[in-house]
């Protein structure tokens, strides 16, 4: 089980498409800083398959400082639960 942590902005960095291409059913995702952006590319090619993801997270104080609504399946989350994910996981990668 691996945690993605995904900071940049799928506009301009392909680390989403390439995190999309590795993740597995027990693996999670999320979205902070600028990766949250990602929520507004619902007619890009990445955006169905990462919200098929069952444990796509979106840290809340981005989401919010960008003015960003999260879809229904995404768990939007703060630092606390980022830190219980964190603990949760086998591992860790930061895109």
């Amino acid at each position: 089980m691996i945690l993605h942590l995904l900071r940049a902005s799928p506009f301009s960095d392909q680390s989403l498409c390439q995190c999309l291409g590795r993740v597995t059913e027990q693996d999670g995702i999320v979205l902070m800083q600028d990766a949250v952006y990602a929520l507004r590319g619902q007619e890009q090619a990445w955006y169905n398959p990462m919200t098929s993801v069952s444990s796509l997270y979106a840290l809340k104080e981005d989401i919010e400082a960008r003015g960003i609504s999260a879809p229904e399946q995404v768990h939007v989350i703060g630092y606390p639960e980022l830190v219980t994910l964190t603990l949760k996981f086998d591992n860790v990668i930061s895109w």
